[in-house]
């Protein structure tokens, strides 16, 4: 990350903001390719849909995860082309079925019979897959219940599935985003191969098996590395699913993009609430917070590792705020961070790994605060 501290260092930029540099972003491609082999990859849009990373990626041969309209028509142009195009929300309007169909989109996830339903009747003869409800223990972003469904209602909706004329290609999952434990991969994957069984036993051989994002990037706590965290995925992978012929798929997000991205912000406030400097704990305010780029420290699920001018400065807990006037807008109060003692407003702070599930998730223009503008280095020429 230092080319990107260095044009934090030789730039002054209205904070907040978010710097990308494409070559990690290239790297961590690489890396994701070499250890997943012989896997498609989709880059989850959502987790960063700026255009200069849709192109990069595009460059280096992926395919993109869509979950909406908006998405699909930022990547197509480009001039991408749809069969890249995955549109795996299982939420989806009738009508944006329909757009994304005559858009030249085949490829649809579901969790439900009235979302078959509605592909049926608009995207026909489409490819299908089907979202199995799993279990995100270790998560430290779970994508539980809102998603997916359970083994036997799947095999009921595949056979439904070429009822209606579409072709059931598949079953995806999502074990949670930053998912930290192993052994809930190896649990997700046997529950699908359970269900790929179940539906071949009713006559329909699936051939492909969307594993999802879940791989980490680096937060507070230590990671294993790409490549020693793809290996357990893919030894388990081969493992379970040995005596088929299926196609393995993944839709990184987070993995991609996070580690490529550093977020400057600007302290605007230290204050004691009683003024004494003797309590324990400092509340310091920063102009970039839940409402606008810090929405995954809600709750304290994604704890953020930040970076300061003076290294060597004695440090203290604090409490961290945003700067709005919502009283929800607070980042790390029950398990407060370590930030310098001598931090005062007007002083900058670095919010690593911060590429991902910032700039997309931040609010437009909550309390007139600006979104977060993003800044692009290290562009192919």
């Amino acid at each position: 990350m230092q080319a990107i501290h260095n044009y934090l260092d030789n730039n002054n930029l209205q904070t907040p903001c978010l710097v990308m540099d494409m070559d990690i972003v290239r790297n961590k491609y690489k890396e994701m390719s070499q250890t997943y082999k012989n896997v498609k990859i989709f880059y989850a849009v959502k987790a960063n849909p700026e255009i200069e990373i849709i192109k990069t990626l595009h460059e280096m041969g992926s395919c993109f995860d869509v979950a909406s309209i908006g998405e699909i028509d930022r990547v197509l142009d480009l001039g991408i082309p749809a069969e890249k195009l995955s549109y795996g929300n299982t939420i989806k309007k009738e009508n944006e079925i329909a757009q994304a169909y005559k858009k030249g989109i085949k490829l649809y996830a579901f969790d439900s019979l009235e979302e078959l339903e509605k592909i049926a009747r608009n995207a026909p003869n489409s490819d299908v897959f089907c979202r199995l409800l799993v279990n995100c223990n270790g998560a430290q972003w779970p994508l539980s219940r809102k998603f997916g469904c359970e083994s036997h209602y799947a095999v009921d909706l595949m056979l439904k599935a070429k009822e209606l004329g579409l072709n059931p290609v598949g079953i995806s999952l999502h074990i949670g985003s930053q998912q930290t434990n192993m052994q809930t991969w190896k649990e997700a994957m046997k529950y699908v191969r359970l269900t790929l069984d179940l539906i071949k036993e009713k006559g329909i051989s699936l051939k492909i098996i969307n594993l999802g994002g879940g791989m980490c990037s680096q937060y507070e706590n230590p990671i294993l590395s790409t490549q020693e965290y793809g290996k357990i995925v893919m030894d388990m992978a081969h493992n379970i699913f040995a005596d088929t012929d299926i196609e393995f798929f993944i839709e990184p997000g987070r993995a991609l993009v996070a580690d490529a991205g550093i977020i400057e912000t600007e302290v605007i406030l230290t204050s004691y609430k009683t003024g004494q400097i003797h309590e324990p704990v400092r509340w310091v305010y920063i102009d970039c917070g839940i409402l606008n780029g810090l929405f995954e420290a809600l709750g304290e699920a994604i704890r953020y590792r930040f970076d300061w001018e003076n290294k060597e400065c004695e440090t203290e807990p604090a409490i961290l705020a945003g700067p709005s006037c919502d009283s929800m807008d607070i980042m790390y109060e029950k398990n407060p961070i370590q930030l310098p003692k001598n931090l005062k407003s007007g002083d900058k702070l670095r919010i690593l790994s911060s590429g991902a599930y910032t700039t997309s998730y931040a609010s437009i223009w909550f309390n007139g605060f600006e979104p977060i503008k993003t800044y692009i280095i290290n562009k192919y020429i």
